[in-house]
């Protein structure tokens, strides 16, 4: 079975707060992490099963933001027991990941993202690091 991790929406600094406060009132006892991620050039705040990605105004997610016109969902996250294994195999099988290595993200995970050439749109592996 494909446990979902979150649903990334690709946005503005402000379009996360107006967001973040919509969910503060459906969901108010949720809390947020968030984390620079420096190997993505963006901000990651994670509330739950959504995450909002804010992009450096140099990152290629910059460039996607804006040729969205509006926020988006940008990828979808997938639980996996062993980032480093799944890597591998798929690298193996001559499967496009966007980084050579899983990075760390926010909350205690390793991640790493299939090219968005192989299903039709960006998938994330996450592995939670406890």
């Amino acid at each position: 079975m494909v446990k979902l991790h979150h649903v990334g929406i690709v946005c503005s600094e402000q379009d996360y707060l107006q967001q973040r406060k919509l969910l503060e009132i459906i969901q108010p006892s949720q809390h947020v992490i968030s984390k620079h991620v420096p190997e993505f050039k963006c901000t990651c705040h994670l509330l739950g099963n959504i995450e909002w990605v804010i992009p450096d105004s140099d990152s290629v997610l910059q460039s996607w933001l804006e040729s969205q016109g509006r926020p988006s969902i940008h990828h979808f996250a997938i639980i996996v027991d062993d980032i480093q294994e799944v890597c591998q195999k798929l690298t193996l099988l001559g499967i496009k990941l966007v980084t050579e290595k899983p990075v760390n993200g926010v909350d205690n995970i390793q991640v790493n993202f299939i090219h968005p050439t192989v299903f039709g749109v960006m998938v994330e592996l996450v592995q939670v690091i406890h």
